[in-house]
């Protein structure tokens, strides 16, 4: 509950230090307000050119829904360890076994994973920050507008952001991600040495949020390859970040240090020989 409260506090007291002529600079591009994508929207698409994400391999028909998890492990892009991993999450969706995706186990989404939230999101900006509030079990992000990266970074789940705008887009360049999240819904891993660049910049009118992103990532990825992500308008029943709490192994996810799935029963490794 205390955390709660504190995120809480932290969003009323952003809100309160946004200033209207800020907002109101037409010089800055308005982010402002509560964005969602549906299921159908929140796959990344390809970029205009040069190389795209990972693809989800499997059966058309299962596309429409966010729990099939089989990755193009063949894609010529990725090293050997990370084709392995991809392979294996390939294969255990493929038996029918439940996959410990991100969300599945209560883990930040990481960037640029946290783009494939359902749930809403809203940006605050002010002169000197933005901050990124998703409402899937109270997460946030810090954009810094006025100071360059930190040198010797330590490793966390969402890195450290440093931004500025370029006309009607915000910059986001992301690093010190470490490497405990994915790149995507589909099991993708990284090293803590990915470089994240987010363009963010309102079309359509107004009613659309698109994010255009660049992955670098040696360690993982042979070159860096890039995708688009757009978000709508939320509905008008939208009107602040609710509360949303992420309960662990509510579905019976194994434990990979446990013997017995504390929800099912079930074993999960091979008795010890006699």
């Amino acid at each position: 509950m205390l955390r709660i409260a504190l995120h809480v506090l932290t969003a009323a007291l952003l809100g309160a230090a946004l200033s209207p002529s800020f907002a109101a600079d037409k010089a800055v591009p308005d982010l402002s307000g509560f964005w969602q994508h549906g299921v159908g929207d929140f796959m990344y698409r390809d970029p205009p050119s040069g190389a795209g994400p990972i693809k989800r391999t499997g059966k058309p028909e299962d596309y429409a829904v966010n729990n099939h998890y089989q990755g193009d492990y063949n894609n010529p892009m990725l090293k050997p360890w990370a084709a392995k991993a991809l392979k294996e999450a390939a294969m255990r969706d493929i038996a029918g076994l439940p996959e410990s995706t991100p969300a599945a186990t209560c883990r930040p989404g990481g960037v640029p994973g946290a783009l494939l939230y359902l749930r809403p999101v809203q940006f605050l900006q002010e002169p000197h920050r933005v901050t990124i509030l998703y409402q899937y079990d109270h997460q946030s992000r810090t954009i810094h507008l006025n100071k360059k990266h930190s040198e010797n970074l330590q490793p966390s789940w969402y890195g450290e952001s440093v931004g500025h705008y370029e006309g009607d887009t915000l910059i986001v360049d992301t690093i010190g991600v470490n490497d405990k999240s994915w790149t995507d819904h589909l099991g993708t891993p990284h090293t803590d040495k990915i470089h994240v660049i987010e363009r963010y910049r309102v079309t359509n009118g107004g009613k659309t949020l698109e994010v255009h992103f660049s992955v670098d990532d040696p360690g993982t990825f042979n070159w860096t390859w890039s995708a688009i992500l757009r978000y709508g308008r939320a509905g008008k029943e939208v009107v602040q970040i609710e509360e949303e709490v992420c309960a662990e192994n509510n579905i019976g996810i194994p434990i990979p240090v446990a013997d017995i799935d504390p929800i099912s029963g079930a074993t999960l490794r091979d008795p010890p020989p006699s």
